[in-house]
């Protein structure tokens, strides 16, 4: 999560302190009764004597190296929940919580040594996070897996003052693919046509029992793709949250009150108050086969015209006519027509 804030500071005292790399902020604020968990400095620009600071919570902290005290010449293997305990001390959380109910699927992830060692503690999250179908967000102090399709992500931030909320349609999952990378195996649920999106996972600790449980928590679920460029959420017992709920009434076609879970979250804030921007991508945010592939270089996803694939093609499609394929070579740019 992001947060960001301008500081008037005419003497440049506050920039100084500013510039250490582990310079850590709590907002608080008594009127309100803000609470929040803790965000570090990412960038300071200073402009005219007004500081603009740019902040990211604990989620910022987890590209450091996992250490752990198992032992694993008596115990073979660590149960996830074991190593998010190790990770929550090394990266300074006060627990680890999760989103699913019951549909959890943590019991089901279990690592080697060779699955941890050398790795960070943010590639060991993204392990689970991938084979969960989650992606893991700073809640507070605690560390907190948001799973797809699971709406248990605590109280919304409430907004009645907002921008107008851009729809940009909607799909729902009809079916799941989970492939074990290690032995190939597949497990199919729902079906592979129809009018919705089937989610891919690939994961060396796919198993039945933990397809399984994805699957009851997705199946069915309707992905939503929104934005909303600014919202009020000013309230007193502020918390910086995952979810928002906005006031409908501006001729959107969801229903008064229901809430949205935005993908992208940006609090700002300044003397009027605590703002909100936001949304949902409207590209798929759910097929997970490694980080790189959910980085925002969009691997095997069309920015206009323009598609990276997955081995580094830089591939341009002519939108204007139609035809065959004009040229192509490897690990360069290739150029096709549109043949629709």
């Amino acid at each position: 999560m992001q947060l960001d804030f301008d500081i008037f500071d005419p003497s440049d005292e506050l920039i100084d302190s500013l510039a250490s790399p582990d310079f850590s902020i709590t907002p608080n604020c008594p009127e309100l009764e803000t609470k929040s968990g803790t965000f570090f400095v990412d960038s300071r620009p200073v402009s005219n004597n007004v500081c603009h600071v740019v902040c990211y919570d604990r989620m910022s902290r987890v590209d450091v190296a996992f250490s752990t005290s198992h032992s694993w010449k008596t115990e073979k293997t660590m149960t996830s929940s074991q190593v998010l305990m190790d990770i929550c001390r090394i990266c300074g959380f006060e627990g680890s919580s999760m989103s699913g109910g019951a549909f959890g699927g943590l019991q089901y992830i279990n690592f080697t040594e060779a699955d941890v060692v050398g790795k960070t503690c943010g590639e060991i999250l993204d392990i689970i996070s991938t084979a969960m179908v989650g992606v893991w967000v700073s809640s507070g102090q605690t560390l907190h897996l948001v799973c797809f399709g699971s709406t248990s992500d605590g109280a919304p931030v409430q907004s009645t003052e907002h921008t107008k909320i851009k729809y940009q349609g909607r799909t729902r999952i009809i079916g799941l693919v989970m492939k074990n990378s290690s032995t190939g195996k597949n497990f199919s649920y729902g079906t592979a046509s129809g009018n919705g999106y089937v989610i891919q996972v690939e994961s060396g600790f796919v198993s039945e029992a933990l397809a399984d449980n994805v699957w009851k928590r997705v199946q069915g679920y309707e992905y939503i793709a929104w934005n909303c460029e600014k919202a009020d959420v000013t309230a007193r017992n502020f918390s910086f949250s995952g979810l928002i709920q906005f006031s409908h009434g501006q001729g959107e076609s969801r229903a008064l009150g229901d809430p949205l879970y935005p993908r992208t979250v940006n609090y700002s804030v300044d003397s009027t108050g605590i703002y909100f921007s936001g949304g949902c991508s409207a590209v798929d945010e759910w097929n997970y086969k490694s980080k790189l592939e959910r980085e925002k270089i969009g691997i095997g996803k069309a920015v206009g015209s323009t598609t990276i694939s997955n081995n580094g093609d830089i591939i341009f499609i002519n939108l204007n006519e139609e035809g065959e394929r004009l040229y192509e070579y490897d690990n360069g740019i290739s150029v096709y027509t549109n043949e629709n």
